[in-house]
Order: structure tokens, then C-alpha cells, then sequence
């Protein structure tokens, strides 16, 4: 019975933080004070690699950039899974070192691609 009151007492907790509490800024909170500023310190473009730099519910949503392959974010509340997250496109580069930080390499094609969407998009549109 003991066990029974104490799940459901984390299980509500769970819920307040989740549904009331703004996990996604706690998440970032967390994430500041634990993992710091991105560290994009490098020596040769293997150190860098590109990955999720804040905490979002949406995990699709948060920030992606170049950093050192060893630097982690601290997100604590998991990410949810529903059909909003899934409709996020995102086009990254490839990741390079340049004078000891990483950095990113935008595609132009992409640029090219995303502009073309745009132009047809307004065009089915009028």
C-alpha cells in the first residue's frame, strides 16, 4: 500500500512538471547550469559533430548546431513524441573545424531547395 501512494505521488508529480511547470525551461535551466555553454573547441573537423544544444519537449524543435563531439546536453525531462514534432524539417550541414571552433557548413543547394518549396508553395496558393 505504501509503494501504491508513493508512485502515485511521484506519478502526480510527474504530471504537475510535465503539464504545468514549464518542463521545457527547467529542461534549459538544468542544462545550463550542467553542461554549460556549447563547447565548439576544436583541432581537426572529426572533433565536431552536430547535435541538440537546448531541451525541448519536441525534441525536433531544439536547437541543432556544430559542437565538440564531446560536449552533451543535460535534459532530464524526456522529450514527447506527437504529431506536431513530426512535421519539423530540418536541413544541417556538414560540420568542420576552423581556427580551433567548429563550425558549419550550410549546404547551398539546400538554400536553393528551400526557396524553390517557398516559390511553388505561393504559386499553388494564388
Amino acid at each position: 500500500m505504501i509503494k501504491f501512494i508513493a508512485f502515485s505521488i511521484l506519478g502526480l508529480f510527474l504530471l504537475f512538471i510535465i503539464f504545468f511547470a514549464k518542463p521545457t525551461e527547467i529542461n534549459n535551466s538544468l542544462n545550463s547550469l550542467v553542461s554549460g555553454e556549447p563547447n565548439k573547441e576544436c583541432i581537426i573537423d572529426s572533433d565536431c559533430v552536430i547535435k541538440q544544444t537546448t531541451c525541448n519537449l519536441c525534441s525536433n524543435y531544439a536547437k541543432k548546431e556544430s559542437v565538440n563531439k564531446d560536449w552533451n546536453t543535460f535534459c532530464p525531462i524526456p522529450p514527447i513524441l506527437d504529431t506536431t514534432c513530426l512535421a519539423m524539417i530540418e536541413f544541417h550541414g556538414e560540420p568542420y573545424c576552423e581556427s580551433n571552433v567548429c563550425k558549419e557548413k550550410k549546404p547551398k543547394y539546400m538554400e536553393d531547395r528551400i526557396h524553390d518549396i517557398i516559390n511553388n508553395i505561393d504559386k499553388t496558393n494564388k
